[in-house]
């Protein structure tokens, strides 16, 4: 693997609860951002965003596991659920909860 994106993603891994942008993480490296993103995939076989993604969820899962409070956990790991939920999804979650009644135990 090339040092410089294991060294970014050593960087990630042990400060999981920051979130790194491309651009520091390629000014790190010495790079350029769009010569970082294209070194990250080759190397780690899957783009910059998506492993800060998938960093995300294990930390909330992490959260959770801790918290029991889905909304603390995925706030705890940098996401924001709307835009979370419209880039999965492709639709705005309010149309989607609107109609249910919410109710506690």
């Amino acid at each position: 693997m090339d040092p410089r994106v294991k060294n970014a993603v050593d960087l990630i891994c042990d400060e999981p609860d920051y979130n790194f942008s491309q651009e520091y993480l390629a000014e790190m490296a010495d790079l350029s951002p769009s010569r970082f993103l294209h070194l990250f995939k080759q190397h780690i076989d899957m783009p910059y965003r998506r492993f800060r993604t998938w960093k995300r969820l294990f930390l909330a899962l992490d959260s959770l596991s801790a918290t029991d409070n889905m909304t603390v956990a995925a706030l705890d790991a940098g996401f924001t659920f709307s835009h979370s939920f419209r880039d999965t999804f492709g639709i705005n979650p309010a149309y989607v909860f609107r109609g249910i009644n919410r109710f506690e135990v």
